[in-house]
């Protein structure tokens, strides 16, 4: 095999490295992205969802706020 085959079929390993790394992303963010959506509809449940102690914007009313996170 000739060195140029050799750097072809490297660089196509890399190619192909690169787009699997960055197919995997996409696809990671699309499970993230229906967890938060999934979070925001129990927050806001009706007709008893987090935001009745917590608030509507998670300042706190009988609950704490989630303002910085949950404690």
């Amino acid at each position: 095999m000739s060195i140029y085959w050799q750097k072809i079929q490297i660089f196509s390993w890399f190619i192909f490295f690169i787009l699997s790394l960055s197919s995997s992303k996409v696809f990671s963010q699309e499970i993230v992205n229906s967890l938060v959506e999934r979070g925001r509809e129990l927050y806001h449940a009706e007709p008893v969802g987090c935001w009745v102690c917590h608030g509507e914007e998670a300042q706190g009313r009988v609950g704490p706020t989630l303002e910085f996170g949950p404690t």
